[in-house]
């Protein structure tokens, strides 16, 4: 009946807040809602989720791995496709790897990528798209961002391979943390839990 339903709860520490949730949460299950609960550090949820009969997705080094590029079930529904509704997921697809992928370097570099940057990054998305035969992860388009081919020259309007090394630069920098420090593990692979 309610269209966009929001609860905030706040509380002193043991009063029931994390019992109440859960007791709320059952109970919306229950009507066939389906409940996603992002970040439970206690954990408080994941006993019931796994309960529940849920996915419960433990992020982090040594743990499970998010590919930021994985198209998920689109992926699968492509292999099915042609014309122009094909064209228009591919362009969906393209469009969330890409946002993802911004996402995650401005939270590393704690700034905005520059517009240059993200046209180089698009076009390497394009081409890890076109060349290889699975999902791509971060490394690949570290790789072929560092690789330099002539189509991500081009988008960089770069003139010479000094100038293309110059203005991308920062960018290896920030996809090379996404794969490597604090990150390693995380994001530089395949998804291991779809």
């Amino acid at each position: 009946m309610v269209t966009n339903p929001g609860v905030f709860v706040l509380g002193q520490p043991g009063t029931g807040k994390s019992t109440l949730v859960k007791r709320l949460v059952v109970g919306a299950v229950a009507f066939g809602s389906t409940a996603l609960i992002l970040g439970d550090t206690k954990p408080d949820y994941t006993p019931l989720v796994a309960h529940l009969g849920g996915q419960v997705i433990s992020v982090g080094r040594g743990m499970d791995r998010l590919n930021p590029l994985d198209a998920g079930p689109l992926a699968a529904a492509l292999r099915h496709m042609s014309g122009p509704q094909a064209q228009r997921l591919r362009w969906e697809v393209r469009g969330r790897r890409l946002s993802l992928l911004l996402a995650l370097c401005m939270l590393i570099r704690e700034s905005r990528i520059t517009n240059f940057e993200e046209v180089v990054l698009g076009r390497a998305v394009d081409l890890l798209d076109e060349r290889l035969r699975r999902e791509p992860a971060v490394p690949d388009v570290l790789a072929v961002i560092e690789e330099g081919p002539e189509a991500l020259r081009s988008a960089a309007r770069a003139d010479t391979d000094g100038t293309y090394r110059e203005r991308t630069r920062d960018l290896v920098f920030t996809l090379d943390l996404l794969c490597t420090r604090s990150l390693a593990g995380v994001f530089d692979g395949p998804t291991t839990r779809p």
